[in-house]
């Protein structure tokens, strides 16, 4: 009897350290039109914290932070976090493109969903960053992580290729984006700042 329970106190200590070990590496995902249902598959999207040295101060400080959102909620995962975003800026583009409003209002908070309102009763095609369908997105990756009691903000860097209105194909654009969530009310995590940035 007390051999089983020193080899269930074994495995479980190395079922511990593995989930520790996979749990601070970099995530990679297959991220289809709608996430999960599999209406097209893209080539693998390069998501992960940055920068990769796992060794570098910057890197750590990043990891203490997620481990900080987790204790707010237990269910979070950077790789969850990351398909999840990816899935919500194709959206808010195509929403963007279609000038869904309610879409628009369930993915932005209120200040950035009156500027695009506010754009989308002009020219949309001004919008700073402007595409009207998403092609691909190579690499999104979280820069930074700003905690405020249980609001969190993930300042996230997205780097994409698409479609103009016009069905123009256009180059690489890189947005830095901010999505934020009040871990105890909200649901969703909702974009509240989009910045296009040259590559």
């Amino acid at each position: 009897m007390s051999e089983i329970i020193f080899l269930a106190i074994i495995t479980a200590f190395i079922l511990y350290k593995l989930f520790i070990i996979i749990g601070s590496t970099t995530y990679n995902h297959e991220v289809g039109d709608n996430a999960g249902n599999g209406v097209r598959r893209e080539k693998k999207v390069k998501a992960e914290v940055l920068p990769d040295d796992s060794q570098s101060t910057s890197y750590k400080h990043l990891q203490s932070k997620v481990a900080k959102v987790q204790l707010l909620d237990r269910e979070f995962t950077i790789d969850h976090f990351l398909a999840g975003a990816q899935h919500a800026f194709r959206m808010l583009f195509q929403a963007m493109s279609d000038k869904n409003l309610y879409d628009l209002r369930h993915l932005t908070t209120g200040q950035l969903y009156h500027k695009i309102c506010a754009k989308l009763d002009t020219d949309i095609t001004q919008y700073e960053g402007y595409i009207a369908k998403i092609e691909k997105i190579d690499d999104m990756h979280i820069n930074d992580i700003d905690i405020h009691g249980n609001l969190v903000n993930m300042f996230i860097t997205v780097s994409y290729s698409g479609y103009l209105n016009n069905g123009v194909q256009c180059g690489d654009y890189k947005m830095n984006c901010v999505l934020t969530k009040h871990m105890s009310v909200d649901q969703l995590w909702k974009f509240t700042t989009l910045q296009h940035t040259h590559s």
